[in-house]
């Protein structure tokens, strides 16, 4: 049983979608200064993680200092 290749390329004629890059900012400065300011009182071990997370600006990341920064509050007395 020979195998066949097809003789002409279904994919020639398909044009690659323009994708224009959004930018996407999850935080205003006045949220960024909040985050922040909070962070050094409530852990300051994290602040200088959190300012490198937020330069970065990678939604995930953003994700992950809203998460860590409401379980600091809600923990905080």
């Amino acid at each position: 049983m020979a195998k066949s290749l097809a003789k002409n390329n279904l994919y020639d004629g398909l044009k690659a979608r323009k994708v224009s890059p959004k930018s996407v900012k999850p935080f205003i400065n006045k949220e960024i200064t909040a985050i922040i300011k909070g962070f050094e009182v409530l852990a300051t071990h994290y602040t200088l993680f959190i300012k490198f997370l937020l330069f970065i600006d990678t939604p995930c990341w953003n994700q992950y200092v809203q998460s860590i920064y409401v379980m600091r509050k809600e923990v905080a007395p």
